[in-house]
């Protein structure tokens, strides 16, 4: 297999006019009046981050997260004290940058009493709300939204940053220009436990014109997604079989899911106080049930003509990881001229489906018959964004591997 890419993105937030302004510099758009004049609020930006994962089950590359909608939540974990409740931010893109928007400015607390960590999941349609409990803070995903949207979740903490004095002196002021960062008690001046206002303003301060790299960027919180869900993706493929004049071509009306791990639900979990497990679905408060495939209007049928080619049936199931050979049945309705024929195809084998991999059930339906319909394969998923092929000599033996990204 090949190894996946990760796309990095420049996530920043936009300043309201007015709040903020150059100071007589165009190399340095960073440096704005808020980092020397602490009279000022100090934006809440995003450093360098991206997607990591090794699968985009829902994004073939970064134009397709455009307008896509995201949810922020900024808590100072050990006290439990939210600074942002659940804000929404949106994937647009600045120039030739891809930056997360927030929908209205955001700022830290003047006062820096508070050390957040930054905690974010692609909020797609699912419009439920965060519930803050004693021991977690979940995201429910239930009804409408569960089996049919990707989950994807971030945490973003910040070290604690030691700071000193640079040794070269600001003849404009006959000061020591800005601040960089220092080992832990060797020379250090300062440190700053972030992300709060005198963290970011001071990681900031940088010397101009030098060649010091503070690593703004890379000291600003970043949102690195994980997926939470695996994708199982259905391809039905019309067989080469030679029409004859009496041969009707099935159309597939509706596709459905079911099995003893499948639940009707799941509860994201965003948080856990006592650092248990992020990030993953607990779907311990929901019953087992059946899915169903639905169209991108949310309608479960389908009228979907399959070709030789094979046709994708939407974005596939997005359910919660299931073990090895878990019992499952895929139950498809298909009409042929006036006869409507339900078959249920049970699925007693397969690989563990691990979250952020996408897999793909290619049911292969003859035309001669109009109804008869089998699984010829499930093929893995491969190298970024392209669909997974339906080779079983090629996934013999390598069928969900983890394979190391690289970068792009």
């Amino acid at each position: 297999m090949k190894k996946s890419g990760i796309i990095f993105l420049v996530m920043s937030v936009v300043l309201a006019a007015g709040c903020a302004k150059n100071i007589d510099t165009e190399k340095k758009p960073l440096e704005n009046a808020w980092i020397y004049d602490e009279s000022l609020p100090v934006p809440v930006q995003f450093g360098m981050s991206g997607l990591d994962v090794k699968v985009r089950s829902s994004f073939s590359n970064r134009d397709d997260m455009l307008g896509e909608n995201f949810g922020v939540i900024a808590i100072d974990v050990p006290k439990k004290s939210i600074f942002l409740d659940d804000e929404p931010v949106t994937c647009v893109k600045d120039e030739d940058r891809y930056v997360f928007q927030f929908d209205e400015p955001k700022y830290y607390p003047y006062l820096s009493e508070n050390n957040f960590s930054f905690i974010s999941y692609f909020r797609g349609d699912n419009m439920n709300e965060i519930e803050y409990g004693e021991e977690r803070v979940i995201l429910p995903i239930s009804k409408e939204q569960w089996g049919r949207q990707d989950l994807m979740w971030s945490r973003s903490d910040a070290k604690t940053l030691y700071v000193k004095h640079l040794s070269e002196i600001n003849p404009s002021t006959g000061e020591a220009w800005g601040y960089v960062p220092a080992e832990k008690d060797v020379d250090a001046t300062a440190y700053y436990d972030g992300f709060n206002a005198a963290y970011i303003r001071y990681i900031a301060k940088e010397k101009p014109e030098g060649s010091i790299n503070h690593s703004y960027a890379a000291n600003l919180p970043s949102l690195n997604f994980t997926h939470a869900t695996t994708n199982i993706r259905i391809k039905a493929v019309l067989d080469k079989i030679n029409p004859t004049d009496y041969d009707l071509t099935p159309v597939i009306k509706s596709v459905t899911l079911e099995g003893e791990k499948i639940y009707t639900g799941a509860d994201l979990i965003l948080l856990d106080y006592s650092g248990g497990d992020e990030g993953v679905l607990d779907v311990s408060n929901y019953s087992t049930g059946k899915l169903s495939l639905l169209t991108e209007a949310g309608d479960s049928l389908l009228n979907v003509t399959p070709d030789t080619l094979g046709v994708v049936l939407t974005d596939g199931f997005f359910i919660q990881p299931l073990e090895e050979n878990s019992p499952l049945t895929l139950t498809v309705e298909i009409q042929a001229g006036d006869e409507n024929l339900t078959l249920p195809l049970e699925i007693n084998e397969h690989v563990e489906f691990k979250a952020g991999h996408f897999y793909t059930y290619e049911l292969r339906i003859y035309r001669k018959l109009g109804m008869d319909i089998e699984i010829a394969s499930v093929a893995p998923w491969k190298d970024g964004w392209e669909d997974a092929e339906s080779d079983m000599d090629s996934i013999s033996n390598s069928l969900g591997e983890d394979d190391e990204p690289s970068e792009m």
